[in-house]
């Protein structure tokens, strides 16, 4: 009271009744706001602020008391929004620190994720990874070491820090077993360091697409689900449909032109706006659900509540159940991640990938994502820094004018039923 009153310029109120306040007639403006204290408010009104000026808003007794209210605070209040706007200022950072404080999470996940296909003939492929989640306020960053299902070995790192903006890097440490060939597709003996016996080490793929949502260009990719349910509580909170994009479905990602793909969907947060997800559900065309994911258990870091597991099933409607005329739904794929440890900060300086030496880069920020028979790629120059957009764009330009210039000199030459040469080293 006190500080509102110093905040509007006022004064002490000389008491005018003695106590116990007496039950005053009210009139004038201010009879309803009197008959509400007139009783027994005495003890409320001590060291209370009147106006500088007074005005007599109710006739009779103590209504004096509390008229300034009404007559006087109210009015005061508003000329001060209007010349000053100080109440404004306050509330607009009183606001500013909420949302602050509601996204100033810090935490690292730690776990491992099964994912099974379910097929009609009975074959179950699986596909494993463990994992690494990095989140500091809006910011994220997943680390992976994924094993497929034809048992290729892949390390992979998928950030963002702006919500507009992810930049992955993947290596291929070790390639799938070929039995046909006695081998494995050629990359004999590859560590887990990405270097090869005998061969050269491979090269760094990176991806950089103008989206906030990790949707995978495969169907075994891994971030999207690790996204949704440990580094998604910025994402609620925005949103302005339930249309979402399944982020499950290769078919909605940026590399398959999936970016419109969006279904209806329902979800049920941990801890309210500015938390993680407790369920997700992604319907179909007839409300059925295609994809559900649950929390199995939560953990608390720092007051954060975050998931200690969760499921995920994809199901589609198959055929009529038998003696019924309802459909039955198949699951197709089944999805279990375990948590095996949860730190309360976050040990990563930068939560971005750091795209290494002859890393090459798909840079899908230059066409905007839009279908195109090569997608804009360069070499990135300097080893550990991500190129601007700007400079992507002329990366991007030399690489492709260098590869028409190379079909146009293919294209002049005689016709020859020798075999074609090899592109020449255009860097």
């Amino acid at each position: 009271m006190n500080l509102i009153g110093r905040i509007l310029g006022l004064r002490p109120l000389e008491q005018t009744n003695p106590s116990p306040w007496p039950s005053p007639r009210c009139a004038g403006r201010g009879n309803r706001l009197c008959r509400l204290v007139g009783e027994g408010a005495d003890q409320h009104t001590r060291g209370a602020y009147a106006p500088r000026n007074p005005a007599a808003c109710c006739a009779g007794g103590g209504n004096r008391q509390f008229a300034w209210w009404s007559c006087q605070v109210w009015p005061n209040l508003i000329r001060r929004i209007g010349q000053r706007g100080f109440l404004m200022s306050c509330l607009g950072m009183m606001a500013a620190a909420m949302v602050v404080c509601a996204s100033a999470a810090e935490y690292e996940v730690d776990g491992t994720l099964t994912q099974t296909w379910l097929h009609l003939n009975g074959t179950n492929p699986c596909a494993s990874a463990s994992f690494t989640v990095y989140v500091r306020d809006c910011g994220w960053l997943i680390h992976t070491l994924e094993t497929n299902e034809f048992g290729s070995v892949t390390r992979r790192e998928i950030g963002s820090t702006n919500e507009s903006e992810i930049y992955e890097c993947e290596l291929l440490l070790q390639a799938a077993q070929r039995p046909d060939r006695g081998g494995t597709n050629g990359i004999k003996g590859q560590n887990t360091s990405g270097q090869t016996r005998g061969t050269p080490p491979q090269p760094t793929i990176a991806t950089i697409i103008a989206t906030n949502i990790p949707v995978g260009q495969l169907d075994n990719a891994v971030a999207g689900h690790l996204w949704l349910m440990f580094a998604s509580q910025c994402y609620w909170p925005g949103l302005k449909t339930t249309r979402l994009p399944p982020v499950y479905d290769w078919r909605a990602s940026i590399a398959a032109h999936g970016g419109m793909l969006a279904k209806e969907a329902q979800w049920d947060l941990l801890d309210g706006p500015g938390s993680l997800p407790r369920e997700v559900r992604y319907l179909g065309q007839w409300g059925e659900t295609n994809g559900l994911y649950r929390v199995t258990g939560t953990n608390s870091a720092g007051g954060t509540l975050i998931p200690s597991g969760f499921i995920f099933e994809e199901s589609y409607v198959g055929p009529l159940a038998s003696n019924s005329l309802v459909h039955e739904m198949r699951v197709i794929k089944w999805v279990v991640v375990e948590v095996t440890a949860v730190r309360t900060n976050c040990s990563r300086a930068s939560l971005l990938p750091s795209p290494g030496e002859r890393t090459m880069v798909i840079d899908r920020r230059v066409d905007g994502g839009a279908p195109t028979v090569r997608p804009p790629s360069y070499l990135n120059p300097t080893p550990g820094q991500w190129v601007t957009l700007d400079e992507a764009r002329k990366l991007a330009g030399v690489r492709s004018n260098a590869d028409n210039a190379f079909l146009r000199r293919l294209q002049a030459l005689p016709p020859t039923n020798s075999a074609v040469a090899p592109a020449p080293d255009l860097y």
